[in-house]
């Protein structure tokens, strides 16, 4: 009997079994750990490491570590994303600090709306201008001694020359002839001036020989070897003639005893022509080398391709108004051309073909012909564009050009090479004067909201409630409360605004 009713028990349990009433002991698994907990967990870990605002870069870095493995349980996090930026930021990285912050710009808003990405990005772009310089300058020549700004109404009115040009005055003298007949006449209309002569070049000015020989040395000899490198000029039949001072006026006036028939404006801070006739070129030497090689440029291009479109001649003759050496090569650099084009409409690619096809060039197009220049320079292709538009001649056309250079001369690139150079140019003025930017400030009175309820209208404006809130700020650090955004105060409000965003 006893033996039935263990069978039908037996039978039962595993009737039980099949049907799931009765899960076998060995199946169950121990519940799998919540990714979001986990990774929560880990990510408090990491703002404990950081509380300070005396956290050292070896904490940074652990506290980094630990939010990427966050991020990596919760790929599509706001939060952890951003997170990694303000540690890059912490650590002064801003190459990476901009890229993650970026990638949190790109995330869903609903998750990202309570931080002030934006805010961040603009202000690690600021600090990534601030701390790469413009060029790496090698060795000791540089072209442009400082950042010139330079009044852009200044250049409306163009030196007025007849037609054709001034007349052929001055004596033409062949390299390899003695160049007296040019001294003396230079000495006859301008009275008493020094002389340099080097290589093609007759250098004339009021001041003495080693000056002129610095000018040669500084503005001319590197650059003019570049220049005929890259362009593949051959060196100059006769004698260029180089009238350089300081002074504009001194120039305008000696342009004057030379052709007494034409106009030259008194106005113009730098002053700088080319009369081709008489291979000679007058250029200000006083902020730098900028306008001597814009003539410069002038001068070997009459020489080596006298039916080369305006557009061109133009182009390349503004593009070296500002430059600066690198490693290899001489190269162009934003200049106060810059203030033309933040005011006017993004010109796109396509349009180069009615502005280079115009006979006369405006100010407004030679600005966006100069930032042309500038792309393609930046990707060292601006001695092809000139050979090439040499040979084709009058077929030639500036945007199949671009468009047969492939995805690197995309119209994405040119926007994106467009803006980025605006903004290296407002940094630079910016840095200049002295100022703080919109963004400084804007982030100054958000941070002191966050930090200690300042109650400031966060517009970017600076006044004096944000100074006096700035100084509150500084004393309950222990810092001097002068108002001034500048060292350690700046570094304390970012790291305490930084954690305060964790």
């Amino acid at each position: 009997m006893k033996r039935e009713i263990y069978a039908r028990l037996f039978v039962l349990l595993i009737m039980l079994s099949l049907t799931g009433a009765i899960a076998p002991a060995y199946s169950q698994d121990p519940p799998s750990p919540d990714p979001a907990q986990t990774a929560e967990q880990i990510y408090q870990e990491a703002k404990t490491l950081v509380e300070s605002d005396q956290a050292s870069a070896d904490l940074l870095q652990q506290a980094l570590t630990k939010a990427h493995g966050a991020l990596a349980l919760v790929p599509q996090s706001c939060k952890y994303t951003f997170a990694i930026g303000l540690l890059h930021y912490r650590l002064e990285d801003w190459n990476n600090a901009s890229q993650w912050f970026t990638k949190a710009a790109a995330l869903p808003p609903d998750q990202c709306g309570q931080y002030d990405i934006n805010l961040w990005l603009s202000m690690t772009r600021e600090k990534q201008l601030a701390s790469t310089p413009i060029l790496a300058m090698a060795g000791e020549v540089e072209v442009t001694r400082h950042f010139a700004l330079k009044d852009p109404d200044a250049y409306l009115t163009a030196t007025e020359f007849s037609p054709s040009g001034p007349e052929n005055v001055l004596p033409q003298v062949r390299l390899d002839a003695p160049d007296d007949p040019l001294r003396d006449f230079l000495t006859s209309r301008l009275g008493s001036v020094q002389f340099y002569r080097q290589g093609p070049f007759l250098l004339c000015g009021r001041e003495n020989m080693a000056e002129l020989e610095k000018h040669y040395q500084k503005g001319i000899v590197d650059a003019y070897r570049f220049i005929r490198s890259e362009y593949g000029f051959k060196e100059p039949d006769s004698v260029i003639t180089a009238l350089l001072s300081k002074n504009p006026n001194e120039l305008i006036s000696f342009a004057e005893k030379i052709y007494p028939q034409e106009r030259f404006p008194y106005y113009n801070p730098y002053f700088g022509i080319y009369a081709k006739n008489d291979h000679l070129l007058v250029a200000t030497v006083g902020g730098g080398y900028g306008t001597l090689l814009h003539e410069l440029m002038h001068a070997l291009i009459a020489d080596d391709c006298p039916e080369a479109p305006l557009w061109l001649v133009e182009g390349l003759a503004t593009l070296y108004e500002r430059s600066g050496w690198t490693t290899r090569r001489l190269l162009g650099l934003p200049n106060w051309r810059m203030d033309i084009i933040s005011y006017q409409r993004p010109v796109k690619l396509a349009e180069f073909e009615r502005i280079t096809g115009q006979e006369e060039i405006h100010r407004d197009d030679l600005a966006f012909i100069r930032l042309l220049m500038l792309f393609i320079d930046d990707k060292e292709q601006v001695g092809r564009l000139y050979r090439e538009a040499k040979s084709q001649g009058a077929s030639f056309s500036i945007t199949q050009w671009l468009h047969d250079r492939g995805p690197e001369f995309s119209e994405q690139a040119w926007q994106e090479f467009v803006n980025h150079s605006i903004a290296v140019y407002k940094a630079e003025v910016q840095r200049e004067s002295g100022r703080l930017s919109f963004q400084q400030v804007m982030f100054i009175q958000k941070a002191l909201n966050k930090i200690m309820q300042a109650g400031l209208k966060e517009d970017g404006l600076w006044g004096s409630n944000t100074r006096i809130k700035l100084q509150e700020f500084q004393g309950r650090n222990g810092l001097p409360a002068d108002g001034d955004y500048t060292g350690k105060v700046q570094t304390l409000l970012e790291q305490q605004y930084g954690a305060s965003n964790l």
